[in-house]
């Protein structure tokens, strides 16, 4: 089904997509114990606070790069490789990965949030049907549209895996916190990091050289991620704090 140099290709997405992992391992255990010590405790409404504010700061880390490797996929392919022709090969494979990762970048605090109140089945469960549905989904797209095509299988299960962890976090364990949840969690760091993507994705010419696609690049994600913390309101208030503070 896939050549060698496609398998590479492949892994070489997957490996820029791994960082994702690297970034969250330390937000989830830092916050796992916390959410732990709150349901020992009974306080829902500090619960949903911190849950609330981490995933804030996922949305923010996470939201920011996986733009950026989304809309300047063969950008950086090219700037790490110094290869033309491998980035516009790899660039659609990297795209629709790291949308999958985006996707499921609020898993992550569901699903501590769910093993934090001792509940582990939803996540076998969800495990299972998500792999029903990506091993077929691997053998009848692989050989029609390759890479490309199993990577949009996991776009597919990503968001199937999110609908699921939703609807169970906010049905069984936060009833009524979804809309809080989507709109300050999610929405609000997320759009504005999405619109100076946009326009610096469109602003784009073609540099002369790597490194001044590797600086723009750069640029853009700073400014990116600036203008996602200042839209999530929990992080803006803290900021404004912390000025305050220095000035005094």
């Amino acid at each position: 089904y896939l050549t060698l140099s496609d398998f590479g290709r492949y892994s070489l997405a997957g490996a820029v997509v791994s960082v994702f992992g690297i970034l969250l391992s330390p937000v989830n255990q830092a916050i796992y114990p916390r959410f732990v010590e709150l349901f020992a405790k009974n306080s829902r409404d500090q619960l949903f606070v911190t849950f609330r504010d981490a995933a804030q700061l996922i949305t923010i880390l996470l939201g920011t790069l996986a733009l950026s490797l989304i809309f300047f996929s063969h950008e950086i392919i090219f700037v790490w490789t110094g290869d033309l022709s491998l980035a516009t090969k790899v660039a659609p494979c990297l795209s629709l990965l790291s949308l999958a990762a985006l996707i499921s970048s609020p898993v992550w605090m569901l699903y501590q949030m769910q093993l934090a109140n001792g509940v582990t089945r939803v996540g076998v469960q969800i495990n299972v049907v998500t792999l029903l549905l990506v091993v077929p989904g691997f053998v009848l797209s692989l050989p029609i549209y390759g890479t490309v095509g199993a990577a949009s299988i996991l776009v597919l299960a990503a968001c199937l895996g999110l609908l699921q962890h939703c609807f169970h976090t906010f049905s069984k364990i936060l009833p009524g916190e979804f809309g809080d949840w989507f709109t300050q969690s999610v929405l609000m760091p997320f759009v504005p990091a999405l619109f100076v993507v946009l326009v610096g994705r469109y602003a784009l010419l073609i540099p002369e050289s790597r490194i001044n696609i590797f600086i723009f690049i750069s640029l853009v994600g700073v400014i990116a991620l600036a203008a996602s913390a200042l839209g999530a309101k929990q992080f803006r208030h803290r900021l404004i704090a912390l000025v305050k503070t220095a000035r005094l």
